[in-house]
This record gives C-alpha cells, structure tokens and sequence, in this order.
C-alpha cells in the first residue's frame, strides 16, 4: 500500500488533537522515545510537522504503545546526533528493516484507518449532539371563519349601488364596477382635505377668509351656467366653517372653488391633494378633475365613495354639516339642505350629487336601530350606501326614494355570533423530531358582523415560547380575528404533548 495514507491519516489526527509536535515531543515517555527519531526524519515542512503531530496523539492514545504498523523500535537509529533533539547539518540516519520484509502489515493499517475514522465519527456526533436543534414550526391551519347567512337587500334601480356597515365594511355591492362621473359627491374629498390641512373642533368657526372681486366674478359667471353656486358679496367676511356649509348643504360650487385656492393656492394644486389622497385612502378607481364635480372628468364608484363616506362621517365638524337641513350665510341668508332624506328612516346625511354624463348619486349614513344585545357591545352603528347614476327622468327625487326604501332593511343585516368556538384548532406545531401537535383556542369568540361576512385570521406565534419538549396545555400564541375596524383576539394553547429531540435524532441528524 502507498505510504502516503498513513501519513494522511496521521496528519487527520494531529489535526483533530490540534497537536503541536515541537513541543509534545519533549514530553514523550521514555516507552516511545523512538517515535523522536521517526518525526526528526520526516524534517520541518508543514506536512510532515502534521504528520508528527498525528504520531504524537496516537503515542497519547496507546496506538504506538509497542510497535507501530509492526516496525520494530529499532526501526530507525541515529548515527549522529547534536544536542538533545536538534538536526545537524550532514547529519545521517540509518534506517533498519524490520524481521519480515520492508513493508508495513496490513492488517495493521487497517486496524489504524479504523481507529480513526471511529473517532472522525465519535467526535462527529459529539458535535451533532451539543449542536443546535431546530426549534417546532407554527402552521396556520386552513380557517375560515365569517357569519352565517347572506346578505339579500333589495337594491333600486340605479346602475351601481353599495352598502357597507361603518367599522365592519361592505355588505353589498352590485351594479357595474366602471368609473362615472360623481357630480357633486365630489365635495366630500374637497371637505375632507379642508378639514385635514385646518382641522376643527365641535363649536370652532375656524379663521376668516375674505371674498374677492374674482370670487364675485366666478360666482355670476357659473350662475349663468345654471350651476349650483352660492350668493357672494366682495369684501363679505366667510369663516371656514361658514364656507364648508356653503359648500356641503347647498352645494356651492363656487365656494368650494373658493376654498380650494384658500387653502393651496390654486385650484390645480388642490386638486392634486384630492387625488392624492385618494391613493392614500385606497379609491383605486377614483380620479378628481376639480373641487366641485361640474367637470365629468372626476369618476370614480359606488364602492369607493361608500369606502370615502365611511371615512370622513368619523369627523364630527364633517358629520355636524351634512347633517344639517339648512343654515344661514351672511349673503345668501337661509339656504336648505339638497339632501330632503336627512330625518326619514334613520338618515342622517351626506352628499347628492347630479351631471348629465353620470346621472344622478346619492351617498347616504342611516343610523342603526339594533337590539340590546348588540348595541350594549358596539355602541350605536351606521350604514353608508351610495347609489349611482340613475339617469330617469327626476334622477335626484328618485335616488332619495331609492334610498328611503334601503335604509330601512340595513339593520337586520347586523347581527352578533359565536364565529369561533373553544377547542378549535387553528394551527399546528412541526418539529423534524416529533409528531405533529394542534394549536386550539382557549375560548370561543362572539363577534359583531353582518351577515355573510367574512373575517380576517391571522396566527401569531412566540417563537421563543415553542422550545421541545413542551407540555400539553401550553400558550404559544393567539389568534387575531379581524372584521373592519372589529378586532377579536384569544390564546393559543398546544392540543398535546410535543417531545423533545431523542439521543439518536441529535447523534444522527
């Protein structure tokens, strides 16, 4: 056999018992003394002062406790030595071959390449055993969970309507899903970003603006065209809260307009807070061509502005001015209210809309009549519905009637359940070393939804509280139910048991 495998083997050993040969050579026992003269010849390179460094440890462990692979210790002599150990330059070994011929038995290699690949494999899975052991996986299991029953309203006649329940979401919507001109519901996005840049308390007038020459001019301009303008005077004194009633019951044109530049300058730059917004707001199929709504240009859908009503009926100065059936300007006097349903079957506001390229749009918020049961837990609820682009022939009358015979029928979709009982699994714990374990809830959870409404789940696990072993019963987590702005929560415990990691699985893995 080549004789570079014994050297390679015992160059593996002395790197694993990181052996330095210099120094353990000085330490020998006088009982292998002979292994001195064996790693003098194999000299000073690194790969031999490896290999010596291997003879060193097998010396340790017994291996070169008589002979090695059979040689004898008379296997080498010295003829010359100088000092006590170093090499001198013209120095000389003699080498003597053994009884039995000059080469290394084999059973005796053997016996050595077994000795240490058993202990490559020893100290292998020594370290296997005091490594890391992957902690237990959480899965979600496949939940769904959402109300019983289905919405079945009695929608009118307009080419798309919405319904949605405030803090629980949409609970109907049919029609078509294609942008239309909004009209004048496109003064709820103006308001709301008046409001947003110069916010308002309950009772605050806000700062006054001043009506300019150029106010008075658009004014009898877009009363020429018919529009739905709001009389001005120059010089006339309007506070903020003045001119959202102006422009939110009446359905100033003008005064939006005038608003609009009062607060960025321009129309233009207004504008493109409006469609800025609307992204922030999620109004995907929304577009804003102007304050007012008399340009067509500014679309959008039921569903979105069902979404934008349920937003800005949270701002009570807001939810205050739609619901007023008229008030007084100090020009215009008394001005009335376009919204005629405010006060019939629970309706309390916001915005009509009308323009001959999209009919007729109603937005409206009704308040809830619910029983104890719920209201006890939810305090009072509203309903947003918008109906659009009716095009009859008395589009606004009928998009009022339409929403008088809605409203009605939006608090019977309200009702409070158990959606998730005790004990249900809603995940499970996998480990590489175990059997799989069910994660289950502690308790049921009784949630306020409308019918057919589904909800968000969402497993939240502590990824340091699953550590194998763990015992039956234990928290790791919850789970998160979500309707709207509804938030439900309750602990996750494990079903079983979950063992911890066998000797065999670390030794092994």
């Amino acid at each position: 056999m080549n004789a570079t495998h014994p050297c390679l083997l015992l160059c593996l050993l002395g790197f694993l018992f990181k052996q330095a040969p210099e120094e353990k050579l000085k330490k020998l026992s006088p009982n292998n003394r002979h292994i001195e003269n064996l790693a003098a010849v194999l000299g000073a390179d690194r790969h031999s002062r490896a290999v010596a460094a291997g003879l060193c440890a097998l010396g340790d462990i017994g291996i070169l406790s008589g002979d090695l692979f059979g040689v004898k210790r008379s296997f080498m002599s010295p003829i010359s030595m100088s000092g006590s150990g170093g090499r001198r330059k013209g120095s000389s070994y003699k080498f003597s071959t053994p009884p039995g011929g000059g080469k290394l038995r084999k059973g005796a290699i053997a016996v050595s390449i077994l000795t240490v690949v058993a202990l490559a494999v020893i100290i292998g899975g020594v370290v296997r055993y005091l490594g890391a052991v992957p902690p237990p996986s959480a899965v979600m299991a496949n939940l769904s969970v959402s109300f019983p029953g289905r919405v079945n309203l009695k929608l009118p006649s307009g080419d798309e309507a919405t319904v949605s329940i405030k803090n629980l979401g949409v609970a109907e919507s049919v029609g078509g899903n294609a942008p239309i001109a909004i009209a004048s519901v496109t003064k709820m996005m103006s308001a709301y970003i008046i409001l947003k840049d110069h916010p308002l308390l309950l009772g605050q007038q806000g700062p006054s603006i001043t009506v300019t020459a150029q106010n008075v001019s658009t004014y009898r301009a877009e009363l020429s065209q018919n529009d739905s303008v709001v009389a001005v005077r120059q010089g006339e004194k309007i506070t903020e809260l003045q001119a959202l009633e102006a422009t939110l019951i009446p359905s100033g044109d003008n005064i939006v307009q005038m608003l609009a530049v009062w607060d960025a300058g321009s129309q233009k730059a207004f504008v493109a807070k409006m469609n800025a917004e609307a992204k922030v707001l999620g109004l995907s199929a929304t577009h804003y061509a102007g304050p007012s709504g008399v340009n067509p240009a500014s679309v959008s859908t039921a569903y979105d502005q069902t979404k934008l009503a349920d937003v800005v009926m949270k701002n009570p100065v807001f939810a205050q001015i739609v619901g007023m059936p008229q008030t007084t300007l100090p020009v215009a006097g008394v001005v009335y209210n376009v919204n005629g349903d405010l006060g019939r079957n629970g309706i309390v506001g916001v915005k009509t809309g009308w323009v001959p390229a999209g009919g007729a749009s109603f937005v409206f918020a009704t308040n809830l009549h619910l029983p104890a049961s719920i209201s006890d837990a939810t305090g009072p609820l509203q309903a947003i519905g918008t109906i659009m682009g009716q095009q009859g022939a008395a589009p606004i009358p009928t998009v009022l009637s339409d929403a008088l015979k809605i409203s009605p029928q939006l608090s019977a979709l309200v009702v409070r359940k158990q959606v998730l009982p005790a004990d249900k699994t809603v995940g499970l714990l996998e480990a590489p070393y175990a059997n799989t374990v069910r994660l289950v809830t502690t308790k049921p959870i009784t949630m306020v939804g409308f019918l057919g409404a589904k909800c968000q789940v969402k497993l939240l696990i502590a990824k340091s509280s699953i550590k194998a072993p763990l015992a039956k019963g234990v928290q790791v987590g919850e789970v998160v139910l979500r309707l709207g702005s509804e938030v439900r929560e309750v602990p996750v415990v494990t079903a079983g048991a979950l063992s911890g990691p066998s000797f065999g699985y670390k030794v092994l893995r």
